[in-house]
């Protein structure tokens, strides 16, 4: 009976020793921030003891805290009011030059849970936000060169997307295809740029711009979107 007594004894030191070891090697567990060697600052702040699990990706980041929640949502809100927001769902992190796409934070009754995604670009710089002001500088400060469909048309569309709604939110998936795309090649006095006007949805159309190989995209709401577009002639 001893024995055993005794083998447990150095089973649970053991097992101590090597939950202290994991501690200690952890990423986060032991600092106040989370810091991937792709960051170009300080890392993202968070509540120091928060163990991190590592992730084949390194832009997505699941952590465990013992910190309350409401100690993690003032963290995640301090660090976030921070940050540059835009079609209401990115979040630009300029010192870390990172884009925020998820900041999570759930209680599961003993811990809390926290979830961070991010990807290593601004999505919020105007290589992806095209300006609302793009039509009234194609109506009144660009010459057409070359469209794939009437004059008419062309008129008729600009007009739609002129009252349409914007949406602010748009998410475009790296598999998306378009269906119908209508080509229009202008110039300015700073050179020449392109805008491609496809369906992005049955209600919705995506307007890309291009010029100088850099690309702008607005998405617009507009029902029946899809089947507008293929009466275009």
């Amino acid at each position: 009976m001893k024995f055993i007594f005794s083998l447990i004894k150095v089973l649970v030191c053991i097992g101590l020793a090597l939950l202290a070891l994991m501690l200690l090697i952890n990423q986060t567990f032991l600092k106040d921030v989370f810091l991937t060697k792709d960051m170009s600052g300080n890392g993202i702040p968070i509540e120091r003891f928060t163990y991190m699990f590592n992730q084949p990706n390194m832009s997505k980041a699941r952590f465990i805290s013992l910190a309350s929640l409401e100690t993690l949502n003032k963290t995640k809100e301090d660090y976030m009011s921070g940050l540059k927001t835009c079609y209401g769902m990115y979040h630009y992190d300029k010192e870390n030059d990172i884009t925020i796409l998820k900041y999570n934070v759930s209680d599961s009754g003993i811990y809390r849970n926290m979830f961070i995604e991010y990807v290593l670009d601004n999505y919020c710089s105007d290589d992806y936000i095209l300006s609302d002001s793009w039509i009234h500088e194609y109506n009144n400060y660009s010459k057409l060169e070359e469209i794939s469909v009437s004059e008419a048309s062309v008129i008729d569309l600009i007009g739609k997307l002129f009252s349409a709604k914007r949406n602010l939110s748009p998410v475009i998936p790296k598999d998306y295809k378009a269906e119908v795309t209508i080509e229009l090649h202008a110039v300015q006095k700073d050179g020449k740029y392109y805008i491609d006007i496809k369906d992005f949805g049955e209600n919705e159309i995506l307007v890309v711009k291009t010029k100088a190989n850099q690309k702008q995209f607005a998405v617009y709401t507009y029902e029946g979107a899809k089947e507008y577009l293929k009466s275009l002639k």
